[in-house]
């Protein structure tokens, strides 16, 4: 299940979740999480430029010495330098950690620190947590899915697999945060349990009546939308197959080259064709019949009710008003260029009629030009 977007990721995992730098570091300067000022960042840490570095921020970093700020390097008592705090290092919290768990990351995955956030190894699988450190060895990695899940993060497995899916029961194998930055490794992750109708917040497709079986993000709503259980692979246009107020919608992921684009049954309000011709829309089923909610995939306007052309069907580079207009071969009808074709044409050329060309659309999907 693909549920984010990928836009969101470096902001979101910033202030949410493990850094990679730490107290081995190494003195490079690895980026530990997003600061404005030093108490933002983790004890043994300096904020620099917006971002979390190892090194001391003040002299209670350095116990018994002094914090040389020009360096940000702890100094004895008698002004030699002190290893043990050297580049950020808390020789007390380094040994002994668990070897999953990087040093010095403690706070990483929230705002606490050390002292928040003892190094206790008690927390078991699914307790809430706000570092790794509070998790024991058999479940050693304090995450949660950031975006869609709005409860804490919690204790959890790292490094699981998709197929087949070796979590236990409750939890599904998430991979999507290996694309994140920094990575973060394949983890189990919780599931809300129960049989969700269509229309209603998941988080697995476990979590999914057999009637609405896919729990789906659309990538293209509202940052704080949630996933829902829905159907994916439905068919779009006049022969939409969504039941009742759901309706056959594109959603467009433009980090997947593969398969940016996939259909899935969207709530629509009010659903029941009541809204006018130039009237703000979510769907098509909201404005009259014989009018289609779109817009210019360019423009940062709302979506609204247009009228279409009607009549017979129109084929490969006829003019178009929307996408009813246009016949099962050639359903789209892009508002830019006004006339119907299709896309995908980069997966499969033999799409494009003789004498067209297929071409690049925005970077992350392609159409056949006439």
């Amino acid at each position: 299940m693909k549920t984010i977007r990928l836009g969101l990721l470096a902001l979101v995992l910033a202030a949410g979740c493990s850094g990679s730098g730490g107290g081995d570091d190494g003195g490079d300067g690895g980026c530990l999480r997003t600061c404005t000022d030093h108490p933002d960042c983790p004890r043994d840490s300096f904020c620099d430029q917006g971002c979390c570095r190892p090194g001391c921020a003040s002299d209670n970093d350095c116990p018994g010495g002094t914090c040389d700020l020009g360096t940000h390097t702890c100094f004895s008592g008698d002004g030699g330098q002190d290893a043990g705090q050297d580049a950020g290092q808390d020789a007390g919290q380094d040994a002994g950690q668990d070897a999953g768990q990087d040093a010095g990351q403690d706070a990483g995955q929230d705002a606490a620190t050390d002292n928040d956030c003892p190094q206790t190894h008690d927390k078991t699988l699914g307790q809430d947590c706000q570092c790794d450190g509070e998790c024991v060895s058999e479940a050693p990695f304090c995450f949660a899915d950031v975006l869609n899940d709005p409860g804490p993060t919690y204790c959890t497995i790292k490094d699981c697999t998709m197929s087949p899916d070796n979590c236990p029961v409750g939890m599904k194998c998430n991979d999507f945060y290996t694309n994140a930055d920094p990575p973060q490794p394949p983890f189990c992750q919780k599931c809300l349990g129960g049989a969700h109708a269509l229309g209603e917040r998941c988080l697995c497709d476990e979590d999914c009546a057999p009637e609405a079986p896919d729990c789906f993000r659309d990538l293209t709503a509202a940052e704080d939308a949630p996933a829902i259980c829905t159907i994916t692979g439905c068919t779009a246009g006049a022969a939409d197959n969504c039941p009742g107020t759901f309706e056959c919608s594109a959603s467009f992921d433009m980090a997947n080259q593969q398969n940016p684009i996939t259909y899935f049954c969207k709530p629509c309000a009010p659903g029941d064709h009541s809204l006018s011709i130039g009237a703000e829309c979510g769907c098509t089923k909201d404005c009259p019949i014989g009018a289609e909610c779109s817009k210019d995939l360019m423009s940062q306007d709302p979506k609204k009710c247009v009228q279409c052309l009607g009549g017979d069907p129109r084929g490969f580079g006829e003019t178009c008003a929307c996408q009813m207009d246009c016949g099962t071969d050639f359903p789209v009808c892009l508002p830019m260029l006004k006339y119907c074709s299709v896309l995908g044409c980069t997966e499969n050329p033999n799409l494009c009629p003789q004498g067209s060309t297929c071409q690049d659309l925005l970077g992350f999907a392609s159409y056949c030009k006439k």
